[in-house]
């Protein structure tokens, strides 16, 4: 059987096709070296690039969660810085006894 002569899409899209899951087929049948070698083009286009495509679409995903977590904490942290100060103007004033309670 003659290797497929296949040449890598311009950009790789992030699934993979039916050859690409022949080939694994194909692979397990013969998972030897003298097999692999000439279809290594196969092998670059049908299962590297879609994976690398892949990861770099969940890759980008994450990133634009990640900023959104980074916003939420950032706004969440200032939130706490400011209720520490209050709560440190408060603890001050008890502390000095200047609480505004009438009849004292």
């Amino acid at each position: 059987m003659t290797p497929k002569k296949t040449s890598p899409p311009a950009a790789a899209l992030p699934y993979f096709r039916p050859d690409a899951l022949a080939f694994l087929r194909n692979l397990a049948k013969h998972n030897d070296r003298a097999w692999f070698q000439p279809r290594k083009a196969q092998f670059e286009a049908e299962l590297r690039e879609p994976i690398l495509a892949i990861v770099r679409k969940i890759t980008d995903a994450m990133a634009d969660f990640v900023a959104t977590i980074r916003q939420e904490t950032k706004t969440t942290a200032d939130y706490r810085s400011r209720l520490e100060e209050r709560l440190a103007r408060i603890e001050a004033m008890l502390a000095t006894g200047a609480t505004g309670a009438a009849g004292q």
